[in-house]
């Protein structure tokens, strides 16, 4: 497993990590604070975990120690979820449907990994809202993992890892560079929802049009910063075309 724009603030202090513990009123456990002085947030790959035995989601974001991101700031997201979260939890990641995943930090919570289902809150079963995933924090980055779809194709999967090396092999066994999906986006579009620059830019040299990439990266851009360096980079192809 990596961290993909780990410390994307700068690396936090020893004092920066005090402060948040004073402003909660609570001492994080050991390893979560070792990851967050080391990393300061990101987003791990992969990402996929499980709840119980058939459900799956992804981490979106780790949150952090971020003043200028209020999105994924802890401190931020302790405040917001205050009173809807048990007070014994403190929210240190997303996934992509706005569900928290959850550390305890206090009685018998203290270090252990949970589930926070906002389809619960407030209902009749909102006992069912909070679900144990791992004992530790260490624990539950190694069980994170890659979730393949076994209906998948070879080329979708190819794309959505931005595999330009199988790409090739597969352009090189035949493959039209123009060949589109059931929506009708062209590879060099679904490169450009996943955010892949450098499969953009070879796609391009090999003569591939440009579509309605540009439209799809700033739509994406919209949601996602780091979508930004895809609309720079399609700018910058389309004066070329």
């Amino acid at each position: 497993m990596k961290i993909v724009g780990s410390n994307k603030f700068g690396a936090l202090t020893e004092d920066a990590v005090k402060k948040l513990e004073f402003q909660i009123g609570a001492l994080l456990p050991k390893e979560y604070k070792t990851f967050l002085l080391k990393r300061n947030g990101g987003e791990p790959v992969p990402s996929d975990f499980k709840l119980g035995e058939d459900d799956i989601t992804g981490l979106h974001h780790i949150y952090g120690i971020f003043e200028q991101d209020n999105h994924r700031d802890i401190l931020n997201n302790y405040n917001v979820f205050k009173g809807r979260i048990k007070k014994e939890l403190l929210p240190i990641a997303d996934d992509s449907f706005g569900n928290q995943i959850c550390i305890g930090i206090k009685n018998k919570y203290v270090g252990k990994i949970y589930f926070w289902d906002h389809e619960f809150e407030g209902s009749f079963f909102k006992s069912k809202a909070i679900t144990l995933i791992a004992n530790s924090f260490n624990d539950f980055l190694e069980s994170l993992f890659e979730y393949v779809d076994p209906g998948e194709s070879v080329l979708s999967r190819v794309i959505r890892l931005g595999d330009i090396a199988e790409l090739s092999n597969l352009i090189e066994n035949g493959l039209n560079i123009e060949a589109t999906d059931e929506h009708g986006r062209a590879i060099i579009e679904r490169s450009t929802i996943e955010g892949h620059d450098q499969m953009i830019e070879y796609l391009f040299e090999l003569g591939a049009q440009l579509k309605t990439s540009l439209e799809l990266a700033e739509k994406n851009a919209k949601y996602f910063e780091s979508h930004l360096t895809t609309v720079r980079l399609l700018k910058k192809l389309s004066i070329k075309k």
